[in-house]
């Protein structure tokens, strides 16, 4: 091999070893916290001399791998890990692997760098990971079992949670090698947190908790050993107990900031307001800069109408600078619940160019044409189209929305025409436009519209059921429109609108029963004004009106000039 050769490859061991191996992680007083972690390989990095064959295959293989082909660089490394037995070859062979997702052969690699290097702690724990993928339970624990004489350190439980996925008789196996292995290694509490999890799917309540509280014993302040006995409290029926276990750890460990808020949603779920308000305080005092805390408890704090506290940790973040637009955005839906527009739009503006800007720009613009004030909506997108230029897209499709629900149809369609003219196949702007039309009525040119969406998305199920309702609306070609919403609704089966457009075809076809059940169940998802009119139709004319008008009062308190519920009151109830 010339001297050129071994540098070459030298390079290429030092450039694969570099992402292999995991740094070591900082130490925890809570091991549980911990993530997976990998200590160096045992075996020294040297510079191998390989045949002129193998040595060519390694620098195909990197060069395949730099041009994007990294199946074709799994090959090359996974035939010279075998053929090589060498450590370095299968841990970049193992990586490759890891990046293409390619399963089978990352267990491969795996299993055979721990042939190599049985001390590789990093070679374990990617075995042990796809050995539970496959479901290989003892061989899993088999490795487990040489992990933690090698790391008693390591996240266990995480390392472990894919036992969950086992069946009840495995779980049963694995929970007794587990005790097992708890016998062999008495001082790693996560061991006993895992069997705990297992017992617990299986309802052996009995023994979960009796493993929970080894666990505790040996670390009493792992926080999801604590928090993992607060559920099996509460799953027991101990309301009362769960609370008070939790007040105490908390009160044990007040920087501990899950168990902080598991207790402060216990709080919340009892409805104990004085606590919970001085329990969301006192983590507002004890993390003054962690945004993630302000933001958490402001949330749990406004959700409980507690709205004065949510706005002090709000304005806590600003002041600090903690994910500040976060906290303005979070403001603003604060006073728009509160029916102050001005002061969201105040909100919303400081939000500067960058992240949130554009999202900030359409909620005000949203918020001035509610006020009735749609010149200013429009400044104000035109403003942020000339801050934000890449995202001007997004901004005319906001001012075309604003001005369809401000009836301005054709300046609507102008606007997208824009986006369109730049971009043809802009397929939301078509689909907006096709919706526009729908509104004048146009449904030729709808069609139109929404058939060029459909024909470059067949699985676009907006565009699916927009045609397919339109056309079950107007009584035309019910046989396709029904291809189109069972499409539509095969595709996104959780969707109110199209429940509703299935419902409302059933209702054309004269299947009422059918009808009746999904227009309940879109309702049920989302009391919109069309469904509530549909809905309240079909109870009218199978003889429910009582409940017709009930539905139909409810949606005009929502929406006072609903024109949809409007016109079926007229269409139906006989005046006086």
């Amino acid at each position: 091999m010339t001297h050129f050769a071994k540098l070459t490859f030298l390079f290429l061991t030092c450039f694969a070893t570099s992402c292999a191996l995991l740094p070591q992680q900082p130490s925890s007083q809570n091991q549980a916290n911990s993530v997976p972690q990998t200590t160096k390989a045992s075996t020294p990095r040297v510079t191998s001399s390989f045949e002129k064959e193998t040595l060519y295959d390694l620098l195909v293989a990197e060069f395949a791998n730099k041009r994007g082909r990294q199946d074709l660089a799994l090959g090359y490394y996974q035939k010279q890990a075998h053929i090589t037995k060498d450590a370095q070859v299968t841990a970049r062979a193992t990586q490759i692997a890891q990046q293409i997702g390619a399963q089978q052969a990352i267990l491969d690699t795996s299993m055979l760098w721990i042939e190599i290097d049985p001390k590789s702690i990093h070679a374990r724990v990617t075995a042990t990971l796809q050995l539970l993928r496959y479901k290989q339970f003892d061989k899993a624990l088999d490795q487990v079992e040489a992990l933690l004489d090698l790391s008693p350190t390591l996240n266990y439980e995480q390392l472990l949670r894919d036992t969950a996925r086992a069946d009840n008789d495995q779980r049963t196996q694995i929970i007794k090698r587990l005790g097992e292995l708890s016998a062999a290694h008495p001082k790693n509490s996560q061991l006993w947190v895992v069997k705990a999890i297992l017992e617990n799917i299986n309802n052996v309540m009995t023994d979960a908790s009796q493993s929970i509280n080894s666990a505790l014993l040996i670390n009493p302040g792992y926080t999801n050993a604590i928090l993992f006995n607060s559920a099996l409290l509460l799953k027991l029926g101990k309301h009362q107990e769960a609370l008070t276990y939790l007040e105490q750890q908390s009160a044990d460990y007040p920087l501990d900031r899950k168990l902080g808020i598991a207790y402060s949603k216990a709080l919340a779920n009892r409805k104990d307001h004085p606590k919970l308000t001085s329990q969301l305080k006192a983590l507002a005092k004890n993390f003054p800069n962690d945004a993630t805390i302000l933001l958490a408890t402001a949330q749990i704090a406004q959700s409980n109408s507690l709205t004065s506290l949510a706005k002090s940790h709000l304005h806590l973040m600003v002041e600090k600078n903690l994910r500040s637009v976060e906290a303005y955005s979070f403001l603003a839906r604060i006073a728009v619940l509160e029916k102050d527009l001005e002061s969201a739009i105040e909100y919303l503006r400081n939000i500067r160019p960058g992240v949130g800007y554009s999202t900030a720009q359409i909620q005000i613009a949203s918020i001035q044409q509610q006020q009735g004030n749609i010149q200013a909506a429009q400044k104000t997108l035109h403003t942020a189209r000339s801050l934000a230029p890449k995202d001007d897209t997004n901004f005319y499709l906001a001012e075309a929305e604003l001005l369809t629900k401000n009836n301005q149809h054709q300046d609507s369609i102008n606007t997208l025409n824009v986006v369109l003219d730049k971009n043809p196949k802009a397929f939301n702007a078509l689909y907006m436009r096709a919706m526009v039309y729908a509104e004048l009525q146009q449904f030729d040119i709808m069609e139109r519209d929404l058939r060029i969406v459909i024909n470059q998305q067949p699985d676009n199920s907006a565009a699916l059921n927009a045609l397919g309702y339109t056309l079950a609306d107007r009584n035309d070609r019910l046989e396709e429109a029904a291809r189109l919403i069972e499409k539509a609704y095969a595709l996104s089966p959780n969707d109110p609108a199209i429940i509703d457009s299935l419902g409302w075809l059933k209702y054309r076809t004269g299947d009422n029963e059918s009808a009746l059940n999904l227009l309940k169940k879109a309702y049920i998802l989302f009391q919109d004004q069309e469904i509530a009119a549909h809905l309240g139709e079909l109870l009218w004319v199978t003889g429910n009106k009582d409940e017709a008008k009930t539905i139909w009062q409810n949606g005009l308190k929502a929406k006072p000039d609903s024109k949809v519920i409007q016109e079926a009151i007229e269409r139906l109830m006989p005046t006086s």
